[in-house]
């Protein structure tokens, strides 16, 4: 049994990221007392004004969540990187591929864990996707795993970041259908992956490795 790993603050991530922000904050702020006094024109208070609100932002958020935070893996001892050390997370080792959770500790993902977000997350397989069944081959809901009574379509936008900051951006909607009881909707999601990619997530830790089990073009987690 893995023993659970106590949560420290990075200090040296912290560090950089203060000044990073604080430098990011002086410069915009410096660009709006230039703008006010030489009278710049709208667009250069704004845009001053976005650079000093991001570094404020950046400032205010490293102080109110705490920073970055580390922690190793419960499972084969790496660090595990993250932000918020208060705030509870589930996230997947970058080393070993293992799950962990909690908050001031990281302990293994236990088999029945159900994640209040879908983040149990696993590429869409090839050749299309194959649900697990009940015994009787009706499709598993991915929350309780109890016989799925229908249908509900979870999406995927990509596009809408550059949205913001373009004046043209192509958006792509995926969408797909997902077995659901009469009791949970929330059990799998669309989500972008590290390659750009489009994923499937899930709440259920058990379910996800039914999928991977049913799915045989997925390597097992």
């Amino acid at each position: 049994m893995s023993t659970p790993t106590t949560v420290s603050l990075n200090t040296e991530a912290n560090r950089k990221a203060t000044i990073a922000a604080g430098a990011v904050a002086a410069v915009g702020l410096g660009l709006l007392a230039l703008a006010y006094f030489r009278d710049w024109g709208f667009l250069a208070w704004f845009w001053s004004g976005v650079v000093a609100f991001g570094g404020l932002a950046g400032l205010f958020g490293l102080l109110k969540g705490g920073g970055h935070a580390q922690a190793p893996c419960p499972h084969c001892s790496a660090q595990l990187r993250f932000i918020h050390p208060e705030t509870a997370r589930t996230i997947q080792c970058s080393k070993c591929s293992a799950w962990s959770t909690g908050t001031k500790t990281m302990a293994p993902v236990s088999n029945d864990h159900i994640n209040p977000e879908a983040v149990f997350n696993v590429p869409f397989p090839d050749g299309g996707v194959s649900w697990p069944t009940t015994d009787d081959g009706t499709p598993c809901c991915p929350v309780c795993e109890r016989a799925a009574t229908r249908q509900v379509e979870v999406t995927f936008s990509t596009g809408d970041i550059a949205a913001l900051v373009l004046p043209v951006s192509i958006r792509t909607t995926n969408s797909l259908q997902v077995p659901a009881c009469a009791e949970h909707d929330d059990g799998a999601s669309l989500q972008p992956s590290e390659d750009g990619e489009v994923e499937l997530a899930f709440r259920s830790y058990a379910y996800m490795r039914r999928f991977v089990a049913t799915n045989r073009s997925l390597a097992t987690p």
